[in-house]
């Protein structure tokens, strides 16, 4: 996918290997991304991509997810999720 997706940018990979938790892995993957950018979840990445969209929608651009789960969180999911983001 590399060679394809150059040509549209500089590309920034996320780091997953480092935390336990996937609210960890999207805080890791903020800390090092540009102000705005595009997120591209491949597999478990869907998952982080959810959580760090969650966290942080004014920075993500757009979100394309690749072999991941199409189940959406619950509505009362995504207010806990939202409310444990915000400071």
């Amino acid at each position: 996918m590399v060679p394809d997706l150059e040509p549209m940018g500089p590309l920034h990979f996320g780091n997953v290997y480092e935390d336990d938790t996937l609210e960890g892995m999207a805080r890791r993957i903020l800390a090092g991304a540009p102000e705005r950018f595009v997120l591209i979840g491949f597999s478990m990445g869907g998952f982080v991509s959810r959580v760090l969209t969650l966290m942080a929608p004014e920075r993500v651009s757009g979100v394309a997810f690749i072999a991941s789960s199409a189940r959406g969180y619950s509505d009362e999911e995504t207010a806990r999720r939202k409310a444990g983001y915000r400071p």
